[in-house]
């Protein structure tokens, strides 16, 4: 089992821990081709100030159909 979390991490796009833009970790578990993904994203997300339901829905599809 690997872990490519960030501690903190978020799924908003522009936000300061941004999963997919954070750091190589997200291209790290692209090229690993796993067989199951579990996301565990929201809690963060949720106390941003810009925060918006819409555009995290989106993200979060977003990075569903990517893996």
């Amino acid at each position: 089992m690997m872990n490519f979390g960030i501690s903190g991490g978020t799924i908003t796009p522009g936000t300061q821990w941004h999963q997919v833009n954070g750091d190589c970790r997200y291209e790290m578990l692209m090229k690993s081709l796993p067989n199951f993904v579990f996301y565990g994203f929201g809690a963060f997300d949720s106390k941003l100030t810009t925060f918006n339901v819409d555009t995290f829905k989106k993200a979060y599809v977003q990075l569903i159909n990517d893996t």
